[in-house]
């Protein structure tokens, strides 16, 4: 049996009955802060149009690291949030920031190592949803959904 600890299922109750995730729920952290511009670099990285498979190096991902965590490659929207988001976690915080960007590349390095970077994914780093035949809704962000592979 999976044990789920109080915020996970406060986060899961607000979302099953579709009310808004509460305020505190919400909260800019260093964690999320971090997750979003893995994410960022990951998508763009896995992007066909933008990074050649021949281009996929360990430098080209850290490059897009960095600049997933300026916001530099998003809307301006999303780049104007990404920038209130980071002022809010870190602040005049050099080293802190430092420390979660270490990290990221600790994370981005580590799924470098085993990643397969040959594969042209069909979707990669979008938000997806599936009600099965149950009437249970599945929804998440999905890292990639690779093509089939074809046996020559």
């Amino acid at each position: 049996m999976v044990k789920i600890d109080a915020l996970t299922k406060r986060l899961m109750m607000a979302m099953a009955h579709k009310r808004d995730v509460p305020a505190d729920l919400q909260a800019p952290s260093p964690q999320l802060y971090m997750g979003s511009a893995v994410h960022d670099a990951l998508e763009h990285f896995f992007d066909i149009t933008k990074v050649p498979v021949s281009e996929r190096t360990y430098e080209r991902l850290e490059h897009l690291l960095r600049r997933a965590w300026a916001g530099v490659d998003l809307s301006p929207w999303k780049r104007g949030q990404r920038e209130e988001e980071r002022k809010r976690v870190f602040g005049d915080d050099k080293e802190l920031e430092a420390s979660w960007g270490k990290k990221a590349l600790n994370i981005l390095y580590r799924y470098f190592l085993i990643a397969d970077k040959t594969v042209v994914p069909f979707t990669a780093e979008q938000f997806h949803e599936t009600r099965l035949d149950s009437g249970i809704l599945i929804a998440g962000k999905i890292s990639d959904g690779d093509q089939p592979r074809v046996a020559a």
